[in-house]
């Protein structure tokens, strides 16, 4: 029966450990240094930031797909896009052309959140920062909850608000780690069931 329960304990301590695996974090530089994105979130990296796809250069309106960059391992640069007008209607056209049309999203899937904090969690798909009159497109690939975190913000670039488009689609928990409980559990049953000399 002891043993018994030291390999319960052994196998919740695993399946713990596992549980509380450190987050993973990347760091984005806005355009012209306009501050820095960390993003935080299961994997590496947490988060990806659109660059490219506008002719005229930075704080255009983007013309076609835009390039995702994961911030690492070093810090990458997110460019800003034309934030004006700054209607969730704008902001759900300006992020399906920069997906490349792999989004449909209109003004009804979006929620707004006009006094954000400078850190703010989130599950949405694609997240939208105005910073003064521009915007930031990131998309959250960690699989769950998404941790953004804006520092050395540069003047004018005040976060205004916050969109949100879209939920994540969960990572699967791997097929090892299931394998690995069932056969823990199976151990601590065969135990039990051991016949005990009389």
């Amino acid at each position: 029966m002891l043993k018994t329960i030291s390999t319960f304990a052994a196998s919740a301590a695993a399946v713990a450990f596992l549980a509380l695996a450190p987050a993973s974090a990347n760091v984005i530089t806005v355009a012209g240094g306009n501050g820095t994105i960390t993003c935080t979130g299961a994997v590496e990296p947490a988060c990806l930031a659109f660059s490219g796809g506008a002719s005229g250069g930075l704080g255009t309106e983007p013309d076609g797909a835009g390039l995702l960059i994961d911030g690492s391992p070093i810090t990458e640069v997110a460019w800003y896009y034309d934030g004006t007008p700054s209607s969730e209607a704008a902001e759900a056209d300006r992020l399906n052309i920069l997906t490349g049309g792999l989004t449909s999203f209109d003004m009804s899937d979006a929620t707004r959140d006009e006094s954000p904090s400078l850190m703010f969690s989130t599950f949405a798909e694609y997240v939208v920062l105005k910073l003064g009159n521009v915007a930031v497109f990131l998309h959250n690939n960690t699989g769950g909850e998404l941790t953004i975190s804006l520092s050395d913000l540069g003047r004018g670039f005040g976060l205004s608000h916050v969109t949100e488009f879209g939920e994540v689609e969960p990572i699967p928990i791997p097929g090892a780690i299931w394998l690995m409980g069932a056969g823990i559990a199976g151990l601590g049953f065969a135990g039990r069931r051991k016949k005990r000399p009389v």
